[in-house]
């Protein structure tokens, strides 16, 4: 979810505020002068964000870390466009003495000139508000870099805070007469600390053009108590999942066996007529670029390689056993997505020459949202388990509804793939699909393809803006640039089409 102030529209938008909750993407809003009605919505946004997920309890925090973070970037676009306009360089230490003196000044006579000019100059502020597992993550962006000693001043405030537990005892260093008092960031951390939030969470610093400041506050306490057990009751039923198909376990052993050769394997595949027809279909779809037909299941083995047929193994045997005939229609739009994401996951691997992955982006594309299937085919049993468990724990019923519409559906695939012992690359981009920063070394490349696809085909079909994309996933790939980020997603959208 995106919002400018230059559209004019500050009506609360709950359905995309939803979907994003739902999608695991950040709400994102952006201004330039920070009026009192963006001001309303930020905090209405905000307010109706935490409702979904239940925390009213920490509803004041967020609020408070959101509004001084977006005042101090306001600030510090006003300050660049003031130092321009008196023709001073900011990066002098001379010439920042002397234009922080104006700058007191003139923000008490002046201050609609220098918005005005901010606004023309196109110097944003970008919020970015974003559920993180049972943590709260809170970005604010502005496109003017911070000064080595604007840098070197936070740093002493924070280093402040973080070495008392008062804040009458650090006021003397945190006390700034250049600056200004610094009480507002002071007053953050020590209201972080005060509710156990570890104040290294607070981040700031210069990525690229723009000052990023990136704090993370956890859920409350009691909740997250709830939502454990309740999370731990949906994964104890995936024992209720059946094991996978014996007859692809018998050709999953026969690859894995030295002593078997392609026809053999090729012979218990033709075996299968599910099979064989998926594997023809896979072969001569346009990922090969075949120029002539393929027919033979002998051939169609040595094209995709016994690593591409232990994959195909893995979706085909997943997509039989959790199918579920009373969760049909919702469970093929599930895979309508996931075949999707599939393709574009298969093709980015190929177009950025990661051969290393290249064989494994296909089916972790797959696969990527089997934890949202798992739940679709088991939601009457589990909902059954959660009334017992809520009347049991006395756990408020808004607490249920929360964790059952934005259950942890990774973590359920994951375990899932563990249990049906998968390769280890599928269970990692699974469950780190969402949070590129926690996945093992070995797998990010693949988990940041699917993750990058899954975005893609998002955009392409609207419900994601190119802002609320992973900074880091896009340096990446390098696609920083939206025209060519489109561009792909397009030539990809159209590839699938006609596949």
């Amino acid at each position: 979810m995106v919002m400018s102030e230059q559209e004019n529209v500050m009506e609360l938008k709950k359905d995309q505020i939803d979907k994003a909750i739902a999608m695991g993407v950040p709400i994102s809003i952006t201004t330039y002068t920070l009026p009192a009605n963006t001001q309303k919505y930020i905090e209405s946004t905000i307010s109706y964000f935490l409702e979904k997920l239940n925390q009213g309890a920490i509803k004041d925090y967020v609020l408070f870390c959101v509004n001084e973070l977006v005042v101090n970037a306001k600030k510090a676009n006003t300050k660049r466009i003031l130092f321009e306009e008196h023709k001073l360089d900011i990066f002098s230490m001379t010439d920042y003495e002397k234009g922080m003196k104006i700058f007191k000044k003139e923000m008490l006579s002046n201050l609609e000139h220098y918005l005005d000019l901010q606004k023309k100059a196109g110097l944003y502020i970008k919020i970015f508000i974003q559920k993180l597992g049972t943590d709260v993550k809170i970005e604010v962006r502005n496109n003017s870099k911070m000064t080595p000693e604007e840098i070197k001043r936070v740093g002493q405030k924070l280093s402040a805070a973080n070495k008392y537990s008062d804040l009458n005892e650090a006021m003397p260093e945190i006390m700034d007469d250049t600056e200004g008092a610094g009480l507002g960031l002071a007053i953050m951390l020590f209201m972080l600390k005060k509710i156990g939030v570890d104040t290294k969470t607070y981040k700031i610093g210069v990525l690229e053009d723009e000052t990023v400041c990136r704090v993370i506050i956890p859920f409350d306490c009691q909740y997250k108590g709830q939502f454990k057990s309740l999370t731990k009751t949906i994964v104890d039923y995936i024992d209720t999942v059946p094991q996978f198909p014996e007859k692809i376990l018998q050709i999953q052993n026969l690859i894995n066996d030295p002593k078997s050769d392609i026809p053999e394997i090729a012979k218990h595949i033709s075996d299968d007529v599910g099979l064989t027809a998926d594997l023809l279909k896979f072969v001569n779809s346009a990922s090969f670029g075949l120029k002539t037909k393929c027919i033979s299941i002998e051939e169609a083995v040595k094209l995709v390689g016994l690593r591409g047929i232990q994959n195909l193994l893995y979706s085909l045997g997943t997509v039989e056993t959790v199918s579920d005939p009373k969760s049909k229609e919702e469970q093929k739009k599930i895979w309508e997505h996931s075949y999707k994401v599939a393709y574009f996951a298969h093709n980015l691997a190929k177009n950025f020459k990661m051969r290393s992955i290249i064989d494994d982006a296909y089916v972790c594309g797959l696969l990527h949202d089997l934890g949202k299937i798992v739940f679709t085919g088991l939601q009457e049993k589990i909902f059954s388990k959660l009334m017992e468990l809520q009347t049991e724990k006395k756990i408020p019923k808004s607490v249920i509804d929360t964790v059952t519409s934005d259950i942890q559906h990774p973590e359920i695939g994951a375990t899932l793939t563990e249990k049906w012992s998968f390769p280890p690359q599928i269970t990692a981009t699974i469950r780190y699909q969402n949070n590129l920063e926690m996945v093992p070394k070995e797998y990010l490349e693949i988990t940041a393809v699917v993750a990058l696809a899954n975005f893609m085909v998002y955009y392409s079909i609207g419900l994601v803006d190119f802002s609320q994309i992973h900074k880091g996933l896009l340096k990446m790939f390098k696609l920083q640039d939206e025209k060519a980020f489109k561009k792909i997603c397009t030539n990809l959208a159209n590839g699938f089409e006609q596949d």
